[in-house]
């Protein structure tokens, strides 16, 4: 989607209304929601703590997607997922075998507490009726609705739920939170704005999320919207895998004439320790090592399958991951160099690798030396 689509709220858009259910008079509550919207493939570290940091200040707080989630995440779940449903048969002509691939981000999304997604133009890019009908099956599994009111079978039936209701407990009775999800092409921004719909841009790949707040109060029995709020929280931009890039490009570039190099010189970003993980290692075993779950990764098999990951102050700043046999570069290690699959490399310290330059101008291999 581009800006224009992410105008409405919950953008493919959620139309949100409000119902009560034991209730007194005189009375006041407030309802959150946040909303988030072009996925891409992946729910962000930096997006998944922030819900969590909200959500100990409010357990009612609803959490919703307004679509664009469909889409590759850089030799993660999601990449696995796409080359998991081609026919291998038929490779030279991209061709979609009709078998069940569990759909991988439906369980990302349940992890940090999804109620509502929306479809949005993605999903049906790239995709089919059968893995489409799948993936909305592996999201019902995981306890989040797939909505769309305007999305229709050839019989004119809804091919999803329209719109969910959620109830919110809260200390004056039951507030029931309407959610209609519409799957729109483009949208201006300054339309479908009303006392129930907020206009919003919550930001591509999940790099902000907003917070709309609707403080309410009850009169004769009704609750009525007295007014409400939204705020956009923006993050700070994940270059892990434009930074992943600049690496292969400068290893690619090494100069014919170049025999010995560290490895701090091709990284053009501040770093304090890298780890190198060796084909196989159990992914629970990278997560405890780096120290928290980052993104969403799949454990290697081939033993050209690169893993490395580079930190700064506790934190991965670069992934390089990928099939060095695709990249035109190859770094090499010997199993002596891991310690329990892992080998752990400090910038001028034991960052040294030879090199050794192929016939293409670009084809490099890498071999670790260390010290």
């Amino acid at each position: 989607m581009g800006m224009k689509k992410k105008g409405i709220l919950m953008c493919a858009s959620l139309l949100v209304t409000l119902m009560i259910g034991g209730y007194s008079d005189s009375k006041t509550t407030q309802v959150n929601v946040l909303a988030t919207t072009d996925l891409h493939g992946q729910v962000p570290y930096n997006l998944s703590q922030y819900v969590k940091e909200e959500r100990e200040k409010d357990k009612n707080i609803t959490l919703v997607d307004a679509g664009d989630f469909f889409d590759s995440d850089g030799y993660g779940p999601m990449d696995k997922y796409f080359y998991d449903r081609l026919d291998k048969k038929e490779l030279e002509i991209i061709e979609l075998e009709n078998k069940y691939v569990e759909f991988p981000l439906a369980s990302d999304m349940n992890e940090v507490g999804y109620d509502a997604v929306v479809l949005g133009n993605h999903e049906f890019v790239s995709n089919n009726r059968f893995h489409l009908d799948n993936m909305i099956s592996d999201f019902k599994k995981n306890s989040i609705d797939v909505l769309s009111a305007n999305t229709y079978k050839e019989d004119d039936e809804n091919y999803v739920k329209p719109y969910t209701i959620k109830e919110i407990e809260t200390e004056n009775g039951v507030v029931k939170l309407g959610i209609l999800g519409l799957t729109i092409k483009e949208v201006d921004e300054g339309k479908y704005i009303d006392e129930n719909v907020i206009v919003t841009q919550p930001g591509a790949h999940g790099e902000s999320i907003s917070k709309i707040t609707f403080n309410l109060e009850q009169k004769n029995g009704q609750w009525k919207i007295v007014n409400k709020k939204s705020k956009l929280k923006e993050f700070e931009k994940d270059k892990s895998d434009e930074y992943a890039g600049e690496v292969i490009y400068k290893i690619a570039d090494i100069k014919k004439e170049v025999t010995e190099v560290n490895l701090k010189e091709l990284t053009p970003f501040e770093w304090d320790k890298a780890y190198v993980f060796e084909a196989n290692t159990p992914v629970e075993q990278i997560y405890d090592t780096v120290g928290y779950k980052w993104r969403s990764i799949v454990e290697t098999t081939k033993d050209s399958m690169l893993q490395t990951l580079f930190m700064k102050d506790n934190k991965v700043v670069c992934y390089l991951a990928g099939d060095t046999e695709l990249m035109g570069i190859s770094i090499n290690y010997d199993k002596s160099n891991y310690k329990d699959g892992v080998l752990e490399i400090y910038p001028n310290e034991n960052d040294k690798y030879s090199v050794k330059k192929g016939a293409e101008i670009f084809e490099t291999d890498l071999t670790y030396i260390g010290k």
